[in-house]
């Protein structure tokens, strides 16, 4: 089985958690904030066949590899007390406005670019059996470009927007018989016969 997680941060998470649970062939860790790969790779160096992705994910499906700029807020220490570092995004105001101390610390770079098809093409794998998203702003338009019965998920995970998105991604998931549950500001579509992991991850949130 493969695992996909688009925006890392510093792992310590509910993902790092659930990979727990299983044997993969292979681990994808998106975090484009390269400050956070030490900690993240530290995190999860008891754990086989892990690799870490220094791209920012974009959501379209025609877009070639290249550059974009990224906002996010530059903290001197990061991983303090456990908890992940702040906000990170493609949109300015999103981390702006979700951040703290943008007008000190806020920061644009310019950063590398794949697509998810471009992603998996570059880690050689083409099926994915878990997906978590969390990156900010970008969850629900990366997946409303995706054909789900491609890529068969068996659990995905990510940062809702509530709104005609939302809306449109749920049914889509439907359609293909996913079962759809909420935890927090997050939402889960997965295969029946996954049930019994939600709740695990419920706990972990």
């Amino acid at each position: 089985m493969n695992l996909v997680q688009l925006g890392a941060n510093v792992g310590n998470d509910h993902v790092q958690k659930f990979i727990e649970g299983f044997r993969f062939n292979k681990i994808i860790l998106v975090e484009p904030i390269t400050k956070c790969h030490p900690i993240l790779k530290e995190n999860y160096k008891d754990i086989s066949n892990v690799y870490i992705e220094s791209s920012v994910i974009i959501s379209d499906p025609n877009a070639l590899p290249g550059k974009v700029d990224f906002y996010f807020i530059d903290y001197p220490e990061y991983n303090i007390g456990g908890t992940n570092f702040e906000v990170s995004s493609l949109y300015e105001d999103i981390t702006r406005d979700r951040g703290v101390n943008w007008d000190g610390l806020g920061r644009k770079i310019e950063l590398d670019s794949l697509n998810f098809e471009s992603l998996l093409t570059k880690h050689n794998i083409s099926k994915v059996d878990f997906l978590f998203i969390d990156i900010e702003g970008e969850d629900e338009k990366v997946l409303n470009n995706l054909d789900l019965f491609k890529y068969d998920f068996k659990i995905v995970m990510w940062e809702r927007n509530d709104d005609d998105s939302t809306s449109l991604l749920k049914q889509k998931f439907f359609k293909l018989d996913y079962k759809i549950d909420q935890m927090h500001n997050n939402a889960v579509a997965y295969k029946e016969e996954y049930e019994n992991h939600i709740q695990n991850i419920r706990q972990w949130l």
